[in-house]
């Protein structure tokens, strides 16, 4: 039976609980009911990223092999970070054919060769191999842990007295200053309450997200020019994805930014 190929939008991937189920070696929350009862087809499973702050680029790739009954597919789920994307299967294909299919696309995004991905080499321009968590029960323990730091980041809780407030204007501050609300500006600070927005990261992973910030901080402290400065701040975001909407993500251009960034991977 010949492949056929499918392409679609869906709506947003953006919440904490999704995000954990996005952990390496898992399929894609994302993918269609179809293939949500098959399994990984051997490690073909990839999450590319690649964050320019010239070009205002800041995008993903999801890729996978899934097996069915029916044979294997390819999985590819792409967009800005933040947002769901669209997403395309192909298959099905015996497992030759997807093999071969899965190789020739991520050499295509990346100018690596999958089967030589332990000595991968970032390309300018073309998509960073991202080394995903593939324990499940870590990458829901790194979800509940960065949207509770995230909260604590912008909220530090102290003794406050019991409420003496008319119950009507209680209910109405509390309204104001609910979660949702909370979240929300949080958001526009850069500081996301879920922090993951392609899923739970590796430990590896999290390793080279601060070696950027480190080659960042001497950029600075060498008084590097912002052209330098945007493409580092670049590489780290391509290592630590974050969601920025569809604004210019920020330079790392001050010890306070990179502080607070280096606080977020700890």
């Amino acid at each position: 039976k010949a492949a056929t190929m499918k392409t679609h939008r869906q709506g947003a991937f953006v919440s904490a609980a999704q995000a954990a189920q996005a952990c390496g070696g898992a399929i894609d929350p994302s993918a269609p009911g179809h293939l949500q009862s098959g399994s990984i087809y051997g490690e073909y499973d990839a999450m590319l990223n690649q964050t320019a702050l010239s070009r205002n680029a800041n995008k993903f790739i999801k890729v996978q092999l899934i097996r069915v009954s029916a044979g294997v597919y390819l999985h590819k789920r792409w967009g800005r970070v933040g947002e769901a994307g669209q997403q395309q299967q192909i298959g099905p294909m015996d497992s030759d054919q997807a093999e071969k299919e899965f190789k020739k696309y991520f050499r295509t995004k990346t100018k690596n060769d999958w089967d030589d991905r332990d000595n991968f080499e970032a390309v300018d321009g073309k998509y960073t191999l991202i080394e995903m968590e593939t324990d499940a029960n870590q990458a829901a323990e790194q979800s509940k842990s960065a949207s509770t730091a995230s909260a604590a980041a912008g909220l530090k809780k102290k003794n406050i007295k019991p409420c003496e407030l008319d119950s009507a204007v209680k209910d109405f501050v509390e309204l104001i200053f609910d979660e949702d609300m909370f979240k929300s500006a949080m958001k526009q600070l850069d500081i996301d309450p879920a922090r993951l927005p392609l899923g739970a990261l590796s430990k590896n992973q999290v390793q080279k997200g601060r070696d950027a910030l480190v080659d960042i901080q001497n950029a600075i402290r060498n008084g590097s020019s912002r052209h330098v400065i945007n493409n580092l701040s670049g590489d780290f975001y391509t290592l630590i994805p974050h969601a920025f909407g569809r604004r210019v993500p920020p330079p790392l251009d001050t010890e306070d930014k990179l502080n607070k960034k280096f606080e977020m991977l700890n």
